[in-house]
């Protein structure tokens, strides 16, 4: 007796992507060889539900999945999706009717208004993923709805953080040209933990008052915290790339001074 299994040829999994997706999507392709005296046969896609809006999360859960870990992407925009979750970027949020949490019945256009903290929550930070198809559609508008002000919201904090790194960096001082061993008062920056063929030490970035900045191995003796004011001697070296950093080796005579706690 020939059952379902003898008839499939082919059984594979890929991403759905396209201009109308919003997500990846997971789909199953079915190739099932034709069986004499039925319509049975031909090639079938299965749509098996969103993923992420990102490549490799997408990947990262159809592998988990389905188990494969080859994938390939095509166009699906005009396959039927047997259970749809895709907004209708073509309404309005006046359109769009909560089908879900406290403002159940409530238009989007409303929320917006009233309440625009739940609505960003929704968007940027909840990972909720509704199984029934009316609540993911209205969720998925949302989603879709900031997600261009949540890429350029990101892109102006890291243009900010670099704009005040860049002018933090232009104002501090460059090292200056030290000969032999030196003495060197700083702020500890850092601490850190490395290996290497001598075994571990432990190492520090001391920041001048003037900012320029010297790393190099934390002298016996003292136990310095970020926030610590330290003291010592040591030759410098500048480094060949940054002329406001540089090297420090074979400190000696060193001195801290720990700031007091603060008082609550």
């Amino acid at each position: 007796m020939q059952t379902s299994s003898d008839w499939v040829s082919k059984s594979t999994y890929f991403l759905g992507t396209g201009p109308k997706e919003y997500y990846y999507t997971l789909w199953r392709q079915l190739v099932i060889r034709a069986v004499p005296g039925t319509n049975i046969g031909g090639c079938y896609y299965y749509y098996l539900g969103n993923l992420s809006h990102e490549y490799e999360p997408a990947v990262a859960k159809a592998t988990e999945r389905t188990g494969q870990t080859h994938w390939e992407q095509f166009d699906v925009s005009d396959y039927k999706r047997t259970n749809s979750a895709l907004p209708d970027l073509d309404k309005s949020p006046d359109e769009i009717t909560f089908t879900f949490g406290k403002y159940i019945g409530q238009s989007l256009g409303h929320v917006l208004e009233i309440d625009l903290g739940y609505v960003l929550f929704l968007a940027l930070k909840s990972d909720w993923q509704p199984s029934q198809s009316k609540h993911a559609k209205v969720l998925n508008y949302i989603r879709a709805m900031f997600r261009a002000q949540a890429q350029q919201a990101e892109t102006e904090r890291k243009e900010k953080i670099a704009a005040e790194r860049a002018a933090r960096d232009a104002a501090r001082a460059d090292l200056p040209a030290f000969e032999g061993r030196v003495e060197i008062t700083g702020a500890v920056i850092s601490t850190k933990e490395q290996e290497s063929q001598f075994g571990v030490t432990w190492k520090m970035l001391v920041e001048h008052q003037d900012g320029w900045k010297v790393w190099g191995t934390i002298p016996s003796g003292i136990n310095p915290e970020k926030g610590d004011k330290v003291s010592f001697t040591a030759k410098i070296e500048k480094s060949p790339s940054d002329p406001k950093f540089g090297f420090f080796s074979r400190p000696t005579k060193p001195t801290i001074t720990r700031p007091e706690p603060v008082e609550a």
